[in-house]
């Protein structure tokens, strides 16, 4: 694990935007326009194909639009009017006109402040508690090839920053309209999801997902925003010019049809933040564009944090949300003045970094395959998360040496064999004492000839080693090979053991030695102790089933008598109740052997006295399970008896 040299305290913006765009077209009022929200005096509009030259021109002059920019493949127009028109009107009339297929607002997106928490590893990539994308075991088979490119269209980047120098090919920047990439150090978003992606193995600060790989940087957010329309133009630019993979850690809860088209014809894989609101984005109200546009290409992510638990922040959706993938507290390359910078941030801005470099890896693996199977890949290689499950598509985190091993290349890379899988798996709780464990590895394995040589360390607490047989059991299957450690005691109750796997203890066909292994598991709590219950009511009057008793009685009306000395309970439990379920309140007193009024809540004698009854009425003693207790924790049973009253005169 890389540590990091400086580590400024500064704070990530996460570009998460909050623009909002027409609507219905009612008024403004009506649809809460705010013109911070967008570019005043800019509109967006798109024509059907091949529309009439003339037509288009007479609806220029009559509201007052002026050309300023155009897309190549479409006729999708950005129009400049006279900033003191209401917009609204505008778009009302356009979207009426024959020719117009839509127009709407030029989108502003706003960035958002979150202040951050200080560790010091790249969890994310390798975690404690296996809560990770496997990166270094996915880096035995690639760290990428300087021929895949990640567009990162976001802030620009400080492409000079000691730990990303060299790994950019040629960028521009939309929001200045020039080629310089890097203004300043507001260019900060931007530089830290670079560092996610590709930061440099130097052994200098940070490393990123896929080091080996290139970025295009493509800036269209400045710090006052960005547009829709530059988003476009960036999205065409790295189409252009050769990008294979998008990295899109912004986004709006308002749907631009511009947009949502040019994602569409962008060749690769769209990676795109979920957002931060921590919503459900399945809902049409609630959803997060560009991350929640039904287009095949787009993998909407979202955070979790180093448990494996959904961020608090983060958007979620069983259809909207794709992934999850590491974004709380992820250190990554900041903007300086001079040397070098990191810093943390939290979002699924940066968890989308993580699984755009991980496309990266795969496409540097195999550049073979469709956007479609690079991403279907992906989903099916995640690793399940309950706190994923049902609320995004695949219920998972991705990971990066999982995919590559899902991807079976035409010449298979000659890797260690390594544990695949445990029981009881790694962090399990509650198992039982009298466990046997099961290690099961990824690939076809076999024992070496002599097993007694094979020893298995570390099953142990903090007083003494578990003794354990060690057996082998080819799966019938695929033969691969099981190891079967049975413990030859029970394990103490509610204790945590490691278990100590060391390397070697399985070959694979061409002789590659196994890697080592550790996990953990916590057996169960005690169990609860067995209570005995008895039946400790010996005599009761009224009889059971008494009838004409009367309504009027004498201070004692209902005695009891015990089997023997018992203890008072749960009064709340004694209850008098009419046939209609309506509890009468009781007065209780409670007797010893020698018919004195206990103190201490023991007695062998009981009375109840109502505080009035109904004639001709069925009323039911009733003493609740546990109302009692008599010698050594033996707890009285149920007890029901019942009675009716005179009948009226």
């Amino acid at each position: 694990m890389l540590r990091i040299k400086i580590i400024s305290i500064l704070t990530i913006l996460l570009l998460l935007t909050t623009i909002i765009p027409i609507g219905s077209y009612a008024t403004q009022d009506d649809i809460g326009l705010d013109n911070t929200e967008f570019i005043v005096g800019d509109i967006i509009v798109e024509y059907e194909e091949n529309f009439n030259k003339n037509e288009k021109e007479k609806y220029e002059n009559e509201l007052g639009l002026t050309p300023d920019k155009k897309l190549k493949n479409k006729d999708v127009y950005l129009y400049k009017f006279n900033k003191n028109k209401d917009i609204v009107d505008i778009i009302e009339k356009l979207n009426k006109k024959k020719g117009v297929l839509f127009a709407e607002p030029n989108y502003l997106y706003q960035p958002i402040e979150i202040t951050q928490n200080y560790f010091s590893e790249l969890w994310g990539l390798d975690n404690d508690n296996n809560i990770d994308i496997d990166a270094p075991e996915a880096w035995q088979i690639t760290k990428g090839e300087n021929t895949v490119v990640v567009a990162v269209i976001d802030t620009g980047v400080q492409i000079l920053h000691e730990d990303l120098d060299g790994q950019f090919v040629t960028g521009y920047d939309f929001y200045n309209d020039d080629p310089s990439v890097y203004d300043d150090l507001n260019d900060d978003h931007g530089t830290h999801v670079s560092g996610t992606i590709a930061a440099l193995d130097n052994n200098l600060g940070v490393v990123g997902v896929a080091p080996n790989i290139k970025i295009m940087p493509i800036k269209f957010l400045g710090p006052n925003g960005g547009s829709t329309f530059d988003a476009i133009l960036a999205i065409e630019y790295a189409e252009d010019h050769g990008a294979d993979i998008i990295n899109a850690s912004w986004g709006s809860y308002r749907r631009s049809k511009a947009l949502e088209s040019a994602i569409k014809n962008f060749s690769g894989p769209f990676v795109a933040a979920a957002g931060n609101e921590g919503l459900n984005t399945d809902y049409k109200r609630t959803a997060h564009y560009p991350s929640s546009y039904n287009s095949s290409n787009i993998v909407s992510v979202a955070a979790v944090d180093r448990d494996g638990t959904k961020a608090s922040f983060s958007n979620y959706g069983a259809t909207s949300v794709d992934v999850g993938a590491p974004g709380v507290d992820i250190l990554s390359t900041y903007p300086t003045e001079s040397g070098y910078y990191f810093a943390y941030g939290d979002g699924t801005s940066m968890a989308a970094p993580h699984v755009a470099g991980t496309l990266a890896l795969m496409m540097s693996y195999d550049d073979s395959l469709t956007t479609q199977e690079y991403i279907n890949i992906l989903y099916d290689s995640v690793k399940p998360l309950s706190s994923l499950a049902g609320i995004t598509s695949t219920g998972g985190m991705i990971n990066a040496n999982d995919a590559l091993l899902a991807m079976e290349p035409s010449d298979p890379v000659d890797v260690a064999p390594f544990v695949d899988t445990t029981i009881p798996d790694d962090g399990e709780g509650n198992v039982d004492i009298a466990t046997s464990i099961e290690i099961n590895f990824n690939e076809v394995v076999f024992a070496p000839s002599v097993i007694d040589d094979i020893v298995i360390t570390g099953l142990t607490n903090t007083e003494y080693s578990i003794p354990t047989t060690i057996g082998y059991t080819p799966s019938l299957i695929d033969g691969t090979l099981k190891l079967t450690l049975t413990l030859d005691t029970e394990l103490d109750y509610l204790r945590t053991y490691e278990v100590n796997i060391p390397a070697g203890i399985v070959l694979d066909a061409t002789d590659n030695s196994s890697i080592a292994y550790d996990f953990t598991f916590t057996t169960e709590d005690l169990p609860p102790p067995v209570v005995e219950t008895d039946q400790v009511v010996f005599e009761i009057t009224p009889d059971n089933r008494s009838r004409n008793v009367p309504r009027e009685p004498l201070e004692s009306f209902i005695e009891v008598t015990f089997t023997e000395t018992i203890t008072l309970m749960y009064p709340e439990k004694i209850k008098l109740i009419d046939k209609n379920n309506y509890e009468v309140p009781l007065t209780i007193k409670l007797f010893d052997i020698d018919m004195e009024l206990s103190l201490d809540g023991t007695g062998k004698y009981m009375t109840l006295t109502p505080d009035s009854l109904e004639l001709n009425m069925r009323y039911t003693v009733q003493f609740g399970e546990g109302a009692f207790e008599k010698d050594f924790n033996v707890l009285s049973e149920y007890y029901s008896s019942v009675f009716t009253t005179v009948k009226k005169e």
